[in-house]
């Protein structure tokens, strides 16, 4: 049996041509053990899998795929525990836009005091510089859709399919 893979190509368009600072668009597999496709990340011909879409609240997005249908499913938040990293630096980035607050501690390095952090958008900004490692814990909030109907090419020697999901972004 043939697995299949899904790749993302995620683009930004802004209204006005200049890209928002505090605009976030991602998207990955969900992968998660407890998630829609319970820690599956490789397919076969005849499942539908699950990929979450993150984004600010200032973006809107269209979808299409080179095979198979885009299926809404659902809009939900998870909760995120990530590090961040501050080289020389007074600025780091979250991978996904928080809802709410975000809780930081200080796994390794110094120059940064953990309560003195702010952020903006996905960017955490500390007012100084420092080298150190922190753990963020936040929730985010994600749009879930699946891939269905797609079938086998039947292209010889082909072991594996990659379908793209093509993920546009507007900036309002």
């Amino acid at each position: 049996m043939a697995g299949i893979t899904t790749s993302l190509v995620i683009r930004f368009q802004t209204s006005d041509g200049i890209a928002a600072e505090n605009a976030i668009l991602s998207a990955e597999l969900d992968s998660r053990e407890e998630g829609l496709n319970a820690g599956k990340n490789r397919f076969i011909y005849g499942d539908s899998p699950a990929y979450l879409i993150y984004r600010t609240d200032n973006v809107t997005y269209t979808q299409q795929s080179t095979a198979g249908s885009v299926q809404y499913v659902e809009t939900g938040s998870i909760q995120v525990i990530e590090t961040i990293s501050f080289v020389a630096d007074t600025e780091s980035n979250l991978s996904k836009p928080p809802l709410g607050g975000v809780t930081f501690t200080l796994v390794a390095g110094n120059g940064i005091d953990v309560s003195q952090l702010t952020v903006v958008g996905t960017k955490v900004i500390s007012p100084t510089e420092g080298l150190a490692v922190v753990k963020a814990q936040y929730n985010t909030q994600y749009e879930a859709y699946r891939l269905t109907n797609v079938s086998d090419p039947m292209i010889e020697d082909l072991e594996d399919y990659e379908v793209i999901i093509y993920i546009l972004g507007t900036v309002t």
